[in-house]
């Protein structure tokens, strides 16, 4: 029986409360894309985003992005982020952020390590940057014009226009926990062979700023990334650039089960039919 159920943050601007809650019925969905899609449907009336990790952010290389969605007259929007972001939300133990409302005033909104959400009018950047646990906080910053993950990592424009209208000037996540494994000993053994296939990423090894848990700091890694044929890396959340690594369903049971998570081969299999059909059914 799986035990993982994803926790969501649901943050409303409008009325500034902030609520957790476990979606254990979303279990089979992964993480990332697919519980993001889903939480977009169920919300879709007045949600101005989701952004979803997976349950390999954190422990794994190369899963190292988040997954951001909104929903647009055209159909759902989805793009995949990196920089800390993700990282930070898995050791604050948050899955997925449900983002709805529009405030009265511009905000910046914070999440402490002890989970507390402070809903604070927007703060002059020498202020903001006091916030959080040093080397353990991320953050986004939403603009009309652009919006930046850390100040340097490219989050989605019309998402994060969005974002903007709604009055989130500032996001910021902090946190001191750490992550457990079930099975140490064979989590170091897998580890140490994903780490092992950088050179089966599409990308070569670069100088540039790397995403959380990612060795390659490739010149991509400031970019949103949208590659829609990807089914799995898109609900770990794995960088794209890792697809070689991760859409293969045995080593991703393997690491799955590393790490106390028991899903079966079925739960995966299934997983390109279910978004096919959440992606169509808005």
């Amino acid at each position: 029986m799986v035990t993982f159920a994803p926790r969501v943050l649901d943050i409303d601007l409008e009325k500034r409360v902030a609520s957790f809650d476990t979606y254990p019925d979303l279990t089979p969905l992964l993480g990332g894309l697919a519980t993001g899609l889903e939480l977009l449907r169920q919300h879709k009336e007045n949600c101005l985003a989701v952004l979803s990790v997976g349950p390999l952010n954190g422990f794994f290389p190369f899963v190292s992005k988040f997954c951001a969605l909104s929903i647009f007259p055209e159909g759902p929007r989805e793009y995949y982020i990196g920089g800390r972001f993700a990282l930070i939300m898995k050791f604050a133990n948050i899955d997925s952020l449900i983002v709805r409302g529009v405030a009265s005033e511009p905000l910046t909104l914070s999440v402490e390590p002890s989970g507390r959400v402070e809903f604070s009018p927007d703060l002059q950047e020498e202020e903001f940057l006091k916030i959080g646990v040093a080397g353990r906080r991320s953050f986004i910053t939403f603009g009309n014009d652009e919006s930046l993950v850390d100040n340097y990592f490219i989050f989605d424009q019309a998402i994060g226009r969005k974002l903007y209208m709604g009055n989130l000037r500032r996001f910021l996540i902090s946190a001191s926990s750490s992550l457990k494994v079930g099975k140490p000993d064979e989590y170091k053994d897998i580890y140490s062979e994903i780490l092992k296939k950088g050179s089966e990423l599409e990308v070569s090894y670069s100088d540039r700023s790397s995403c959380g848990l990612c060795p390659a700091g490739c010149s991509f890694s400031k970019e949103t990334e949208e590659r829609l044929e990807l089914v799995y890396s898109h609900c770990l959340v794995a960088c794209g650039f890792a697809s070689r690594i991760y859409e293969n369903i045995p080593r991703i049971f393997s690491c799955l089960n590393s790490i106390g998570f028991p899903y079966k081969h079925e739960d995966l299999e299934s997983l390109p039919e279910k978004i096919r059909y959440l992606r169509t059914h808005f």
